[in-house]
């Protein structure tokens, strides 16, 4: 029966990739408006659905793992589709939507409720957590960037000429491990997870294996995209 129980979990979590890549298509053939949109829905998404916690590979995990393939997806494609300058104004647009979700969530809290109410507590356990969740992350988000640029210059002096995927894969691999740890720590704090070990592991492979996939990934959706 636990078996049954992870294996249903782990299809779940496929399922849900699969939903997420197909959206991210779907997204990028509806135009850049899209695409930048898309993009900050994963990141207010993933803040909205990491309370949740189930077991994935026998370990403890977040339900919002899956989200960190379609804002790489999506950043990757803005950035091979419409070059890097519309992919690094994608970052402050991201920032201002989840500062306006977060101050909006705490308005949202502020209004009393009616004696016909059933929801305010559900709202409550899910929103009053929020002011501190999008800080963290964006605090997170923008210190794995930095360790991201330099390390990636740092490979780049000891290889200039070849291994741009290793160089990459490594630079992204360190800061990840950084943004990784640093925001399950801040969930930690905030008593939303009680096993850190877990969580850590789990989302750390997954964002492994989206660096691994996400090059030919990109180039299999820009290759449809401009057969289509």
């Amino acid at each position: 029966m636990t078996l049954g129980k992870y294996m249903y979990n782990e299809l779940i979590l496929l399922a849900h990739i699969v939903i997420i890549a197909i959206a991210t298509f779907i997204a990028l053939r509806l135009g850049k408006s899209a695409l930048v949109a898309f993009s900050v829905l994963q990141m207010i998404l993933a803040n909205m659905f990491v309370l949740k916690q189930t077991t994935l590979f026998g370990l403890n995990a977040t339900c919002a793992d899956a989200f960190i393939i379609g804002s790489l997806l999506s950043f990757n494609l803005l950035n091979e589709l419409y070059g890097p300058q519309v992919a690094k104004r994608t970052i402050p647009t991201t920032f201002f939507c989840a500062i306006f979700y977060a101050v909006v969530s705490y308005v949202h809290l502020g209004y009393g409720p009616s004696t016909y109410d059933s929801m305010h507590g559900h709202y409550h356990a899910i929103f009053a957590v929020a002011p501190w969740l999008i800080a963290g992350s964006i605090g997170v988000f923008l210190i794995a960037q930095i360790i991201d640029y330099l390390l990636f210059r740092f490979f780049k002096r000891l290889w200039p000429n070849h291994m741009l995927m290793v160089r990459n894969a490594l630079s992204l691999s360190i800061s990840q491990f950084f943004d990784t740890l640093s925001f399950s720590f801040i969930l930690y704090w905030l008593g939303i997870i009680t096993n850190m070990f877990d969580i850590v592991a789990v989302s750390y492979a997954i964002k492994m294996v989206v660096v691994g996939i996400s090059t030919p990934l990109v180039m299999l959706m820009l290759w449809l995209h401009r057969r289509i």
